[in-house]
């Protein structure tokens, strides 16, 4: 214990025993390590006698607060080989009593804390005060001055020395109030003897002269508690029923005093101030440190390890206080954010990602250490493997994972010392965690002094999650220190119908000296004072509001009513409801959230139990009959009473709609209607967050205790409507096939039928009413269509299945139709040589059924109706539902006509037609037309009138032009020419279309001046022809000509033939004078002037016209006004107003936007100008409209207005066009000189 310098570790711990008997050592997992390094002694020596020893003097690198009822434990460990004095008795200051209080260790040997339990301890006392446990004197005590010239320590008579001692304060004696302090001096006169004195500190006697030197501290407890609150959505996206609310709390000591007795309150309650009871916690999670809050670390596990994440930027030192707290392995991480990964997210993925190449643990092997203090020590960087993995790389941890080189932190070694480093030769290195982090983290032996200094990220891994002795304890904090707590709330009913949650955290801590501190926590995230107590808004609760957006919807049918003859009755039961009856429907909407709902759609369905109508019924606001039990009546003029466009919580709306029953449903025995109802609710209306939850609901019918659907539960069933009986029947009867005699294997096509063929028949008879049929009658009948025989066909009849099920000896058939099922009827029928002259063979079949009912309801079925159908043919638009199903034995006619341009032919200069036009086609252009009129049928077709003069009798063709602006329409008569590629004429032709031929007829068209400005010319043709069977008049067909152009997704079968024109936009601008004006004695324009005769002030008033005089339409017409001085020097531009617009050329012409023109149309604008004396002195003024606009393909058009007559060069360029409108002002110039004389008298 003589050495001046020695290293050791300095460990602390307290205990409630007087004495550490066998077996009683303190657990190192109790120790709190204070101190790594080298320590001092004193080069005097203090005590008496023969127990005088150097003073230890130890500055503590943790802070370790002590507990004044407590004994204190201190274990050293001597880090050198050699370094052990012959005795390692530790001795304390005695503190005046013979009740020792401080445990003392001896050992001869290095100490191993675990295997101390064995040994049997003792304690020792002196009056030498070596070790000072209660602060630290950080420069002993310095010699200062002296009165005389002496060397320190000698004192001649009369002379004073001065001293100087300083004294740091700990937490623990900072924490008792204050500070006693006595200096005790002994010097040795020439005898030998000792002369000693005690300090005094108020040089008064009379209480003894030694009064200690007392200093007390002003103490300033204090605390915070934040409460913080997570909501973990249950995938509902918003805030409501079964999230998860888990809260954090965290205690932190922000005064200067060591906080104990620790206890946490925690109060839940709902918005309405009723009690709710957490599902989990407080619980209390673990402590932080003096600089590294509670909430700021994130604890979680890799494998068998934990880690915890400090979550923000901290020192070294800091972070290294905090892990020897914990007795962890520090790491240190560089954070580099990655797209909208939040800090949290990347650290703790950096670390899941990084750790996996720490293969080995080095823990627990053995190697013996160079000395530290050597110039090249070779074994710090890779303790624990926490610096330099296996592979030789830094542990320091970039986002991508990427292993930084050891050569990177420019360490030199030797080539020996490199092959130790990779595990070659050296075997791995067994310091524990507490060398780790004293050594490896400490410069020179790591990473140097500004990697210190700098703020990075840090993570801590533990092996165990026993965390009850980290930091100071769950029941202590040290000022700065803070304490973690969790709880957990699942939201219920209660709290959705409430509203929100309020939770309050109250924490109870008590100080060194006074009252106990009671603190209630602050939400940190809400700024508000929402609890109006206007306290710094420290203390407001943590408020998780709720959104329960509900809406339920029940239908209910107010009443039915049916009319008859005009009288009304309310009082239709169901049961006996018919088509044609009115059903009023009641809707009514009920808000069951915590919120309002606004912005109601009703989406009302009509269905039946067959499927077979779907009507949507129109619900507005215009509906709503009450709101919330208040009378309501959108449509009338009192807005009193109208509907203020909210559903507030717990309210009710009820919607009224009337539904008349359509014939369609009188064949269902059920009507089933559903309201779907949707709204919307506004969270957050106008802030930043603000966010739209959109509740529904599908109406319900019936009770709770009824499955109207048969879904399996009792809620949103239809309203259903039950119909009086409506038995409804219908045949169906069509041709499956039809074979060629003799063999009956090929097939025959309808139009090919001969006698000895068969056909095959299928009848579906069908229950379309909603009420099962009985005694189910059949007859068919073939009728001939010329001659009229008919052949009776009943016996012939197989009944081959009922509802799907074949009909059998063992499955016969009950004679019962039941609503919505079909029997199916096989028949067969071999064409007789009686039908050799008929084109057609029209088949029926007649079903006839009876209807029985109960509705005397004795038990016994009667007779209520018997009803009957004849069969159609199954094909439908022109049927008319009794259609008889037709063998056609006779061909089908077909009639088609293409209509093309042959050719267009422009005057020579000798004017006759000669040139030939492929485009650009123009005003009298010829254009020639060929029709072609094609019997794609089986039979001949006659078209053989000429005649056009007889309007009561059309002839075959008909021929109509028009151009696209709907003008000039026309009708042409053309002239037939071919048939069959038989030149013919209307003397010459026959009259008929041979089946496969074409005749063709030709039209000449000479294009009219008045279509200049159409865009083309459209034309087609309508041939009818006339069907002849046995020489009288079977039929006629018509057809509408077709372009001929088949292109696909362009044809339509009839489309006209069209000529474009050539596409000429012309912009035509023409400008006047509309009026000038001069003011008269009231100030107003009612003069009307001539223009050669202007003053100042005369009010000069244009009109312009801006006319299409092309063929094209115009768009994004823009104009441009100028008025120049008659010298044509630019002066100003004019505003114009539109006014109107017109097209005389086109009939039936509505008026289009403005600035957009068809052709010929007109729009005309309106401008003025008022004289001014630069115009007069010009002698007048110009003016001038520039317009342009875009045709079709954005091509600009352009004009400048005309201004004169088309006779008139206006502005002198040798044409008519375009001149300005100009306004000749007459110059009046005059002068008056008025000379006055003064005659003065000369004195």
């Amino acid at each position: 214990m003589n050495q001046t310098n020695d290293q050791w570790e300095i460990y602390l711990a307290e205990t409630d025993s007087n004495s550490l008997e066998s077996g009683g050592w303190i657990s190192p997992s109790e120790f709190t390590k204070v101190f790594h390094g080298d320590v001092r002694f004193s080069s005097e020596y203090f005590g008496v006698t023969n127990q005088q020893h150097k003073q230890l003097i130890v500055e503590l690198d943790t802070p370790f607060v002590r507990d004044p009822s407590k004994n204190l434990v201190i274990a050293v460990r001597d880090n050198e080989g050699g370094a052990q004095a012959s005795s390692k008795r530790f001795e304390l200051r005695n503190l005046g009593n013979n009740n020792y209080k401080t445990l003392v260790l001896g050992s001869n040997s290095p100490i191993d804390l675990d295997a101390v339990s064995g040994t049997a301890q003792s304690y020792h006392s002196s009056y030498v005060p070596w070790v000072i446990i209660e602060g630290i004197s950080d420069s002993g005590i310095i010699y200062s001055s002296s009165t005389e010239s002496n060397d320190a320590g000698i004192l001649a008579p009369g002379e004073t020395e001065t001293y100087t001692a300083t004294y740091t304060i700990s937490q623990a004696t900072f924490d008792s109030g204050g500070v006693s302090n006595s200096l005790t001096v002994s010097f040795e006169n020439d005898d030998g003897d000792i002369i000693s004195d005690v300090s005094d500190n108020d040089n008064d006697e009379t209480n003894g002269g030694d009064t200690p030197t007392d200093d007390s501290f002003t103490q300033t407890p204090s605390a915070k508690v934040l409460k913080s609150v997570t909501v973990i959505d249950n995938g509902d996206t918003f805030d409501g029923l079964d999230d998860l609310l888990q809260y954090e709390i965290e205690i932190k000591n922000t005064g200067d005093v060591t906080l104990t007795n620790i206890s946490l309150l925690d109060s839940l309650t709902d918005f309405a101030g009723e009690d709710l009871t957490l599902i989990d916690g407080p619980t209390y999670l673990f402590n932080g440190t003096k600089g590294i809050d509670a909430s700021k670390i994130d604890r979680f596990k890799v494998g068998d390890n934990w880690f915890e994440l400090v979550r923000e930027k901290k020192t070294y030192l800091q972070a290294k206080a905090l892990a020897q707290k914990r007795g962890g392995k520090l790491y240190r991480l560089k954070f580099t954010p990655v797209g909208d990964s939040t800090e949290k997210d990347v650290l703790i993925q950096q670390i899941l990602d990084t750790l996996q190449y720490r293969q080995d643990d080095l823990s627990n092997t053995v190697i013996t250490e160079d000395d530290p203090t050597a110039a090249t020590p070779k074994n710090y960087l890779w303790i624990n493997g926490e610096d330099i993995d296996q592979e030789g790389y830094w542990n320091h941890i970039d986002f991508d994972g990427t292993k930084v080189p050891w050569e990177d932190l420019m360490i030199s070694f030797t080539a020996a010392q490199q092959d130790d480093e990779n595990g070659v030769t050296m075997a791995e290195n067994n310091l524990n965690e507490q060398d780790a982090l004293g050594w490896a983290l400490t410069e020179p032996y790591g990473w140097n002094d500004i990697d210190v200094d700098n703020e990075l990220y840090y993570v801590i891994e533990y092996e165990s999650n026993d965390i009850d002795w980290i930091g100071s304890g769950q029941t202590t904090l040290a000022p700065g220190e803070s304490i973690l707590y969790a709880a957990k709330f699942k939201i219920n009913d209660q709290a959705v119908e409430a509203g929100g949650v309020k939770n309050t955290a109250t924490a109870t801590l008590t100080p060194p000296q006074g009252d106990p501190l009671v603190v209630q926590s602050d939400d940190p995230n809400n700024d508000a004072d929402d609890d109006g107590n206007s306290v710094n808004d420290t203390d407001d609760s943590t408020d998780v509001e709720l959104v329960y957006p509900s809406i339920n919807v029940i239908k209910t049918i107010d009443k039915i009513s049916r009319t008859v003859d005009g009288v009304t009755t309310d009082t239709i039961a169901q049961n006996e409801v018919i088509a044609g009856d009115k059903i009023t429907f009641n809707i009514e909407v009920e808000n069951t959230g915590n919120k309002p709902v606004v912005n109601l759609v009703v989406t009302d369905t009509i269905t039946d139990s067959r499927a077979m109508h779907k009507v949507e019924l129109t619900v507005t606001d215009d509906n709503i009959i009450s709101d919330n039990g208040v009378a309501i009546d959108n449509t009338d003029a009192d807005t009193a009473n109208d509907y203020d466009g909210e559903l507030g919580v717990g309210e009710s709306l009820i919607y009224q709609i009337d539904y008349v029953i359509a014939d369609s449903l009188s064949i269902v025995p059920i009507i089933i209607n559903s309201a779907k109802v949707v709204g919307q609710t506004i969270v957050n209306e106008g802030e930043a967050d603000e966010y739209i939850l959109e509740p529904f609901d599908i109406s319900d019918g019936d009770t709770a205790q009824v499955d109207g659907d048969d879904d399996g539960d009792f809620e949103n069933d239809p309203t259903k409507v039950y119909l009086a009986p409506n038995p409804v029947i219908e045949a169906v009867k069509t041709i499956s096939q039809i074979k060629k005699a003799p063999d009956f294997i090929d097939d025959v096509a309808q139009g090919d039928v001969n006698i000895g063929d068969k056909v095959f028949f299928d009848i579906v008879v069908t229950n379309k009413g909603n009420w099962p049929l009985v005694n189910i009658q059949a007859v068919d009948t073939i009728t001939h269509s010329r001659g009229g025989a008919k052949d009776v066909l009943t016996d012939a009849l197989q009944l081959e299945s009922d509802a799907g099920v074949l009909i059998t000896n063992t499955e016969p058939f009950d004679n019962v139709l039941s609503a919505g099922d079909s029997l199916v009827y096989k028949l067969e029928y071999v064409i007789p040589s009686t039908a050799a002259i008929s084109p057609i063979l029209s088949n029926s079949f007649e079903i006839t059924a009876d209807v029985e009912t109960d509705y005397d309801g004795d038990g016994v079925m009667e007779l209520y109706d018997t009803i009957s159908d004849i069969s159609h043919n199954g094909v439908t638009g022109s049927d008319t539902g009794d259609d008889p199903t037709d063998i056609l034995m006779t061909p089908l006619p077909k009639l088609e006509v293409i209509k093309t341009v042959h050719e267009i032919l422009r005057k020579d200069t000798d004017g006759i037609y000669t040139i030939q036009v492929n485009d650009s086609v123009q005003v009298e252009d010829k254009i020639i037309y060929h029709i072609s009129a094609i019997n794609n049928g089986n039979w001949p077709l006659r078209v053989d009138k000429f005649d056009t003069t007889d309007l009561s009798n059309p002839p075959s063709i008909r021929d109509t032009i028009v151009d696209s602006n709907g003008n000039n329409k026309l009708g042409l008569n053309p002239i037939i020419f071919e048939d069959a590629g038989v030149t013919v004429d209307e003397n010459s032709f026959d009259g008929e279309i041979a089946a496969g031929d074409t005749i063709k007829y030709v039209v000449e068209y000479t294009i009219l001046s008045s279509s200049s400005n159409a865009a083309f010319i459209s034309n087609y043709a309508e041939v009818t022809a006339e069907i002849y069977k046995d020489g009288a008049l079977f039929d006629t067909i018509s057809d509408l000509s077709d372009d001929g152009d088949t292109t696909e997704g362009v044809d339509t079968g009839k489309d006209p033939t069209d000529v474009d024109l050539a596409p000429d936009p012309q912009l035509t601008v023409t400008k006047t004078v509309q009026e000038i004006l001069r003011k008269d004695a009231d100030d107003e324009y009612t003069v009307v002037v001539s223009d050669d005769n202007l003053e100042v002030d005369d009010l000069v008033k244009y009109t312009i016209l801006v006319e299409n005089t092309g063929n094209l339409p115009l768009t994004n017409l823009e104009l441009i006004d100028s008025l120049y001085n008659l010298q044509n020097e630019f002066s100003l531009e004019l505003n114009l107003e539109y006014d109107s617009a017109t097209n005389p050329s086109v009939a039936d012409w509505v008026e289009n936007e403005v600035r957009t023109l068809i052709p010929g149309e007109i729009e005309t604008y309106t401008t003025e100008h008022s004289i001014v004396q630069i115009d007069i002195d010009s002698g007048g003024i110009l003016n001038s409209v520039f317009a342009t606009a875009s045709d079709p393909d954005d091509t600009e058009v352009n004009d400048v207005s005309d201004g004169d007559t088309d006779s008139e060069d206006g502005d002198g360029d040798l044409d008519f066009e375009n001149d300005p409108t100009k306004t000749l002002i007459s110059q009046s110039p005059l002068i008056e000189v008025t000379k006055t004389q003064r005659i003065r008298e000369k004195d």
